[in-house]
Parts: C-alpha cells; sequence; structure tokens
C-alpha cells in the first residue's frame, strides 16, 4: 500500500470539527478516527526522521512505502519520545496501517495482534501484564481482530495501553490503534480515551 503524500496527511491533520477534535485521515487506507485539538501530532516524515539514525535509507523508504503512521501527545510540553513509554503522564499513542509481508501472511494469528505493541505474552509470564479487557471483533466486511486494554509494567511504571487491532480477510493489512498512558493518568482520561477508540473507523476494500 503506497503511503499517504504529505500534502494529503497534513490536510487531514488540520481538518477540525467544532466539537474540539480534529481528524486524521487515510483517504487511501480507508481509515480515521479523532484526537483533541489539543493534542500535537506527528506525521509520518517526522516519525522517519526520529528513526533515521536506527535505520539505512533503503530500510526508510521501503517503511514508508508500505506503511501510514501517525503518532499523537496529550502532554503540555509533547515529545515523540513520551510515545509508548512509561514517561507518558498524558494520554499518547499512535495509529498504524501497514501492509503484511508474505512470511507474516502465512502465521499471522490473533497472537500476532496481540503482540504488535508490546510482547505481552512474554512479559505475562513475569507478572508484568495485568488484563482488563480482551474483546474479539468480527465483521461481516472480513475484517477482524481485537481490543485489548492492559496493564504493563514498564520500568517500574504502570502503563494501560488500549489497543485495537484489525486484519482483512486476506490477511494482507494491518491496522492498528493504540491510545494509553500511565495507569493512573489512563483511569483519570478513560472518557477521553474512549472517544478516539470509539472513531477509530476502517471501511474495507
Amino acid at each position: 500500500m503506497a503511503a499517504a503524500t504529505s500534502a494529503a496527511l497534513t490536510a487531514a491533520l488540520l481538518a477540525a470539527c467544532s466539537s474540539g477534535y480534529r481528524y486524521v485521515k487515510n483517504s487511501s487506507a480507508r481509515t480515521y478516527f479523532k484526537v483533541p485539538s489539543a493534542w500535537k501530532l506527528y506525521d509520518q516524515d517526522a516519525i522517519s526522521r526520529a528513526l533515521s539514525k536506527d535505520q539505512s535509507p533503503e530500510q526508510a523508504a521501503a517503511s514508508k512505502s508500505s506503511q501510514w503512521i501517525v503518532a499523537f501527545d496529550g502532554a503540555p510540553r509533547p515529545l515523540l519520545d513520551h510515545v509508548l513509554s512509561e514517561k507518558s503522564r498524558f494520554p499518547m499513542g499512535l495509529a498504524l496501517v501497514r501492509a503484511l509481508s508474505a512470511d507474516e501472511r502465512d502465521t499471522f494469528s490473533l497472537a500476532s495482534l496481540r503482540n504488535q505493541v508490546n510482547a505481552l505474552d512474554d512479559m505475562s509470564a513475569t507478572g508484568d501484564v495485568e488484563p482488563l479487557l480482551s474483546k474479539e471483533i468480527t465483521r461481516r466486511d472480513g475484517l477482524h481482530g481485537t481490543r485489548l486494554i492492559d496493564n504493563v509494567r514498564q520500568n517500574g511504571v504502570w502503563v494501560t495501553f488500549d489497543q485495537t487491532g484489525l486484519v482483512d480477510s486476506g490477511t494482507r493489512t494491518l491496522y492498528l490503534l493504540v491510545v494509553g498512558c500511565e495507569a493512573h493518568c489512563y483511569l483519570a482520561n478513560r472518557k477521553v480515551i474512549d472517544q478516539v477508540v470509539d472513531s477509530w473507523t476502517v471501511k474495507a476494500r
């Protein structure tokens, strides 16, 4: 799947609704969701620049051509480093649409989906995961997956991750939305986080 162009992504990030939320959209992936207008958004180019020291130019180009990713941080002083870390004292997260490789398609399962962000199966064995919700999703259009809410202990800090993952009927494309923050923060912001998660929309091709 080709990545969204910078112009299209910028336009989507700037599209705001009157209720204090703005929509993030990828037209080619038929995927969108909303976040509070005050949250900082990081587009694919910003994320690629942050990862550039760990990737060769070829790896960066391949990643950009096979996926669409945006991240967000609700901190008063936002940083991309807050995303998916124990430093998250305010809601943060990311959305990802990624083409699965041929090798991945051969073995992809609900366990693969479950462990996309954190190695939950391995961490469960060490007592570093507290499951709060596990809901299987099956849609008539063939999209299927799970919504998981877990407390995950990172460097001694409990962080709550709300993860919705879907794959299409042909197991060719992964759709992922993750929102979370430190466990007390998650409880305090549950209403807003639910609104973000509930807005996550994927339309089958």
